[in-house]
């Protein structure tokens, strides 16, 4: 009897102390929530504290604005250590992009050695790798070519891609081309089609200028507006109109320095009128050139 007690406590398993273990707990920091977390969980397999007690111990540490989230969580959600740390690392924004970005932008300061430099680089680079859930080579090679799959997409792509966790390379290809194809048929389905104008004023008039032999001649619309400072940068090279009063390219009639000039300063037409004196009255021919003869015959 007394060798059945004694093989009976030999098999007995030590109650679990919830206050002690408590006390042993990492000191929780919002600034390095993750860093916490390595702590907790590395502190409770080495003291072999039974899972089932790990939310509560977590909650008893929590302070803060960490505090206020999950005391509004349900009860299945706040009695359940992994739901518990999804729930943070999302309202702190600690997802595998968040990590991913911490791993890129990592700078060297300059008084930091380098050793001390490529320990922060590997800490970020194993964050980033748990919080994506590359345990294995075949994973982490997939993450890779994932993240570098992603510098390839146009910005509206990529944001559409964040909504999906995978990291299947193949996967996010299939939902890029999805995304590129819908959003292709939504826009020619929201284009209106267009309207022909039937107007026959000046500015849907079409002007023609002769073309080269051998070549097509071109015709270009008079809907530009034109200033006289900058003609033929309005037009293309090969497409320069041609001014009728002056023969110059680059610009129209109405649009003609030298015409408006020149209508500026003889306001009534471009050839001056000449007035005749009808008073005089000349009987023969010789009487109308008798002046310029008179004129001619003086000695000088």
């Amino acid at each position: 009897m007394r060798k059945k007690r004694e093989s009976s406590n030999m098999y007995t398993i030590p109650s679990f102390d919830l206050g002690k273990a408590a006390s042993l707990m990492p000191k929780f920091t919002e600034d390095n929530l993750d860093s916490f977390f390595e702590a907790f969980e590395n502190q409770a397999k080495v003291m072999q504290w039974p899972p089932k007690y790990w939310a509560a111990l977590i909650h008893s540490s929590l302070i803060g604005k960490a505090q206020t989230i999950t005391a509004n969580l349900p009860f299945e959600q706040y009695s359940d250590y992994t739901q518990v740390k999804d729930c943070l690392l999302k309202a702190y924004d600690l997802l595998p992009v968040s990590y991913l970005k911490m791993f890129r932008t990592l700078k060297k300061y300059p008084q930091q050695s380098w050793v001390d430099f490529a320990r922060e680089k590997l800490s970020a680079f194993e964050r980033w790798r748990r919080a994506a859930g590359a345990a294995s080579v075949e994973s982490l090679s997939q993450l890779m070519l994932h993240e570098d799959l992603f510098k390839y997409f146009p910005e509206r792509v990529h944001t559409y891609l964040l909504t999906f966790p995978t990291t299947n390379l193949l996967d996010t290809a299939a939902h890029a081309d999805h995304f590129e194809i819908s959003h292709a048929i939504t826009t020619e389905m929201s284009k209106a089609p267009e309207k022909k104008s039937t107007s026959q004023g000046f500015s849907s008039r079409l002007t023609a200028r002769k073309a080269p032999a051998g070549e097509p001649l071109k015709v270009y619309s008079d809907k530009k507006q034109v200033t006289n400072g900058s003609f033929s940068r309005q037009y293309p090279k090969d497409q320069l109109p041609l001014c009728l009063f002056c023969k110059k390219l680059g610009h129209r009639q109405f649009q003609c320095w030298h015409k408006q000039w020149e209508d500026k300063t003889q306001p009534r037409g471009r050839y001056p009128t000449q007035v005749i004196n009808s008073s005089r009255k000349y009987e023969t021919l010789d009487d109308v050139s008798l002046p310029f003869q008179a004129s001619s015959s003086r000695p000088s």
